[in-house]
């Protein structure tokens, strides 16, 4: 039988209620079909009922795993991406890194790739020879700044050093080098506002010797200041620049010497011939040229001045 007041189950004959303390009259619920008839749902068997109530602990409990997996899930998955937010700015370097070099030209390619190859170790030696702390200088070079004549590569940017004093130091650095894959000869420094060396007039831009640099690097004139390393001298061109030209060739004058023509051309061309008559030494030298198949020109030079020319199909 069941509490008319609160609807428990209650035990037979009972004359109080045990839950809600009031007193029994005698009371049965409605049967199952007048119930349906009057809410229009179906009333469940109280055995049925207590099923469905385990059943919505158990969906509730799988709910929660569920929701506590997501967030784990979640936990790990921000890890991730957290532990990988470092490297994005890497990638976006190594990418503007690879733009960058890409977006060179040919020839800013070669320049750049002289000084990686040992310019820029010649410009830092040379300014570590000014310094009374050489060990402490480090340096920052302005790579877009780098410039090439033919063999001579001229870098600047800015050293940090110790001074003699003891002092920290910045100050900034231009250098022309021109060099070797073994040897360079610094042709101008500057430190700060100090010029220590500029030999850039006794030598033309492929390491040949002008009268001025007789005295300063020892060597004849129109001869190599490297002698016999000159083979290996370092030169940043292309074949356009290396061929003759038409208007190169008429800047050609009689009586110029071989550094001058050389200077003119930006490239040294082929010995063609040499001979010795009565004191006079005449050689020949040729060079590919700019325009129609075949075009090329030739000097010859005399006791070292031109004192021929000629040339054929050059534009």
């Amino acid at each position: 039988m069941y509490c008319k007041n609160c609807g428990e189950r209650i035990p037979e004959n009972s004359k109080f209620c045990l839950n809600c303390g009031a007193t029994i009259n005698a009371y049965e619920p409605k049967p199952i079909v007048e119930l349906e008839a009057a809410t229009g749902q179906v009333a469940e068997p109280e055995e049925q009922r207590e099923k469905k109530g385990c059943g919505r602990i158990l969906v509730l409990f799988g709910v929660c795993i569920i929701l506590f997996a997501i967030v784990i899930q979640g936990v790990d998955e921000s890890s991730v991406v957290s532990s990988g937010a470092p490297a994005l700015p890497a990638v976006a370097s190594a990418t503007e890194a690879t733009q960058a070099e890409t977006s060179l030209s040919p020839r800013q390619q070669q320049i750049r790739a002289a000084f990686e190859a040992g310019a820029q170790w010649d410009i830092e030696d040379t300014i570590k020879r000014l310094l009374k702390n050489p060990d402490s200088a480090e340096f920052t070079h302005n790579k877009d700044g780098w410039s090439a004549d033919n063999a001579i590569l001229t870098g600047d940017g800015t050293v940090k050093y110790t001074n003699a004093s003891g002092s920290s130091v910045v100050e900034t650095f231009t250098v022309s080098v021109i060099t070797t894959d073994e040897h360079y000869f610094p042709l101008f420094v500057k430190l700060g506002d100090s010029v220590s060396a500029d030999d850039r007039k006794g030598v033309n831009s492929l390491g040949l010797t002008t009268k001025a640099g007789e005295s300063i690097f020892g060597t004849e004139q129109s001869h190599s200041i490297f002698k016999d390393d000159a083979v290996n001298l370092v030169v940043v061109t292309d074949e356009f620049r290396q061929n003759m030209t038409l208007a190169e060739f008429n800047r050609i004058k009689t009586g110029m010497r071989y550094e001058e023509v050389t200077e003119i051309i930006g490239s040294f061309g082929t010995e063609l011939a040499r001979s010795e008559v009565a004191g006079y030494q005449s050689v020949i030298i040729a060079w590919d040229g700019n325009g129609d198949i075949g075009a090329n020109a030739n000097v010859t030079f005399s006791n070292g001045q031109v004192m021929a020319k000629a040339q054929m199909g050059l534009q």
